[in-house]
């Protein structure tokens, strides 16, 4: 009987019980959208950031010694430590794409993530292991060579392997406006498969190595300058060919130290990076330039605030819309009941247990939030979510990114059950308690009193139509609150949606007319004159 009882009802007040599936249903899809993006997001990256042994610190400086790598490594919280060298060039081939160069001679702290070809060797002289998002856009294969130029040198290596690293989950060429994959690479390669020797012969000819620096930060010339002082002469009367055909003479290893360790990359047991900054300081003299953790690093942050922004949306529209739907279910649920005040007395009366009745009015939300969330559910993790993982992957590299069924849904789900059943049953479980016999007889009217608006000092000026709806409002609260709220969410997202596309266009006016209010942008060669500059 009941059961006939519920679905004349609800196809009776069909308006107000699809309102109640409808918000169901948006809290738990855009719920499964946003978090179920967040989720995936946050185990592929805590897999990624595993694999390659993500550094706790980056510590940057003019050049690192083994000596300082050996004193931070004998620190007691230091689990790993290393050291290399990373500078920035171009590449001459792909339209002048930015190349980030990382150089090492061991490689154990941000180890570069396999994708194909062979594993990274710090050891191998011949080639390079290239980022693979920029490959597949440029269309490299492993076993192609590619060209690199940096700083007036050009040469060209084979490509070993294709990588990715988690200090460019997030990347964007220094020149771009927006995120363009074919504009940034960064290549992993041996310190030893830099052409050192070429580079310092194109400085010293280019007049930025004298034989005075490096007199004064090396000792390759010591035996000259020895030599010189027995005649008379400075280090001065060295000229730029003596200078060339000295470096001729002189190891590729020794040269490299014209190319000293810029970074020094540590992981800690703990995890407590910076807080251990006064330590490693005192192992190194203080002899660095900085010190910073992830936080700091724009590869990994960028996506760490990303994902930080999409878990409060997900949390938001959960709130907003089962809110109003509790307000819904509240005022439908209780008008509902003093209605049929009649029926439930006749139920009870006719010994019908009270837990019964009460079960039959609360299963109306029950039943209704149940399908609304159960279609959320499927709509949002079979559909949303892996729609927002494959568009956000074209932003961010996180490799063994995939969108799926999430546990935590399970308990969103019930918790949207639980709140919705239970306005129901606090919207009616008063008129619920009163006796059979009570119950049988029409409800008594509600004692009229002067409302707060009837204080008023304008109140008497009043037409009798804005009076009798103030009185409602004031006699009719849950519906009031219920209205306002209702409007001013709608008009939040109306406000939210159309700000969006204004702010767009407020942003490109204000970056591209006012502060870069040029035309065309022009990168100059490290190499150019100012006179060349100037024509």
């Amino acid at each position: 009987m009941l059961r006939k009882k519920l679905l004349r009802e609800m196809r009776h007040n069909w308006g107000q019980f699809l309102s109640i599936f409808l918000l169901a249903f948006l809290a738990m899809a855009l719920y499964c959208c946003m978090e179920g993006h967040v989720l995936a997001q946050h185990s592929a990256r805590a897999e990624f950031h595993k694999e390659c042994n993500l550094a706790d610190l980056w510590i940057y400086g003019e050049g690192f010694s083994e000596e300082n790598l050996q004193a931070v490594r004998n620190l007691d919280f230091v689990k790993d430590a290393g050291l290399r060298m990373s500078v920035t060039g171009s590449a001459p081939e792909c339209d002048g794409a930015q190349v980030d160069i990382y150089l090492e001679r061991e490689n154990i702290v941000n180890r570069p993530y396999y994708i194909e070809g062979e594993a990274f060797d710090p050891a191998d002289k011949d080639g390079i292991w290239l980022t693979s998002a920029f490959a597949e856009v440029r269309n490299i294969n492993v076993g192609d060579d590619f060209t690199i130029s940096y700083n007036g040198i050009t040469f060209t290596r084979k490509v070993k392997g294709l990588i990715e690293s988690p200090e460019y989950e997030f990347r964007q060429a220094e020149g771009d406006a927006d995120i363009y994959i074919e504009n940034i690479a960064f290549v992993y390669m041996s310190y030893d498969a830099f052409p050192i020797r070429d580079y310092v012969e194109h400085l010293i000819i280019q007049g930025k190595i004298t034989a005075r620096k490096v007199a004064e930060e090396t000792n390759l010339l010591d035996e000259q300058m020895n030599a010189l002082a027995e005649i008379g002469m400075s280090i001065d009367d060295i000229t730029q060919d003596m200078l060339l055909e000295r470096v001729e003479q002189i190891s590729d290893e020794k040269l490299a130290k014209l190319m000293p360790y810029t970074q020094m990359l540590v992981t800690t047991t703990d995890g407590k990076a910076l807080e251990h900054e006064d330590e490693i300081s005192k192992a190194l003299h203080g002899e660095y330039a900085a010190m910073v953790d992830e936080h700091s690093i724009p590869g990994i942050e960028r996506l760490n605030s990303e994902l930080s922004q999409h878990e409060s949306f997900s949390w938001m529209f959960v709130i907003v819309f089962v809110g109003i739907a509790i307000l819904v279910i509240a005022t439908a649920m209780s008008r509902m009941v003093k209605k049929q005040r009649t029926q439930i007395g006749t139920l009870n009366a006719l010994g019908m247990k009270r837990y019964k009745v009460v079960l039959h009015y609360v299963s109306f939300s029950l039943f209704v939030s149940l399908a609304g969330v159960l279609a959320g559910l499927w709509v949002g993790s079979a559909l949303l979510a892996p729609f927002m993982v494959d568009m956000f992957a074209t932003w961010y590299i996180v490799p063994g990114l995939e969108g799926g069924f999430q546990l935590e849904y399970l308990l969103i789900a019930a918790l949207i059950v639980i709140v919705c059943s239970l306005a129901a049953y606090l919207s009616c479980k008063k008129i619920l308690k009163v006796r059979p016999a009570e119950a049988l007889r029409p409800a008594p009217p509600k004692q009229g009193k002067n409302c707060i608006f009837e204080k008023w000092p304008f109140w008497g000026n009043l037409r009798f139509n804005s009076q009798y709806n103030l009185r409602d409002i004031s006699r009719a609260k849950l519906r009031a609150v219920m209205g306002i709220i209702g409007t001013a969410v709608g008009m939040l997202l109306m406000i939210y949606g159309i700000a969006c596309n204004s702010l767009v266009d407020q942003m490109e006016e204000l970056c591209f007319d006012k502060i870069q209010n040029a035309d065309y942008s022009m990168n100059l060669s490290s190499d150019a004159k100012l006179s060349d500059v100037d024509e």
